[in-house]
């Protein structure tokens, strides 16, 4: 009988248009919710923790950090090199394909995806947007039309040897810090890691011993 006269009182104030507001049940529960807001702002995770190191404490903890300095590392090396080529409108990455072709003049795009170490998706991204600048070319192997094949233009040939030269800037602001041998080894070491730490997902051709 209660919940009928309830029911009948929400009609009622639907149809005189009063708003939700002033209905008993749905006003609890906005009560509710303004409370669980009202604790929430309490207990904001997104609100920054009082500081409890120093900012030389947080600064030695991130210089010893891996994965910190080589982002460092390529964000200076990228960032020299794509500075230097920025007429060229060539990017690193972008660079590393008329590196390899430069050199190869023609490579399956399956074996170029693999000495590079991209999956297929990116790979072919990135061969669109070289052959939009006409910086390679693309065709369909006669019996195999599953299988393409990229090779080098005239341009962007000349491209790559004009960047060779920003590469050559961008190796020499890490070798500027480091004498021949510490360089070798941080090649070296380098390569050790990315041996020991590539999958089928991620994995590139690895130089023969």
């Amino acid at each position: 009988m209660e919940h009928g006269t309830k029911e009948t009182k929400v009609n009622s104030a639907l149809q005189s248009g009063q708003t939700p507001y002033s209905f008993p049940l749905i006003g609890f529960r906005l009560d509710m919710t303004r409370k669980n807001d009202a604790i929430g702002r309490k207990t904001d995770l997104s609100a920054a923790p009082e500081a409890s190191v120093s900012i030389d404490q947080i600064i030695e903890r991130l210089w010893q950090r891996p994965g910190f300095l080589l982002r460092r590392c390529l964000q200076h090396t990228s960032g020299a090199f794509e500075q230097s080529c920025s007429e060229l409108g060539l990017t690193a990455r972008q660079y590393d394909y008329l590196f390899v072709l430069d050199m190869a003049g023609e490579m399956g795009q399956t074996e170029l995806a693999g000495a590079l170490g991209l999956d297929r998706s990116t790979n072919t991204l990135v061969l669109k947007i070289l052959e939009r600048k006409q910086f390679v070319k693309r065709k369909i192997v006669a019996n195999d039309t599953r299988k393409r094949l990229v090779s080098i233009t005239d341009h962007g040939r000349s491209v790559s040897r004009q960047a060779h030269v920003a590469a050559g800037h961008a190796i020499q602001s890490l070798t500027n810090a480091l004498d021949a041998g510490e360089y070798q080894q941080l090649i070296d070491l380098l390569q050790k890691v990315v041996r020991a730490n590539s999958d089928q997902s991620y994995s590139c051709q690895e130089p023969s011993k």
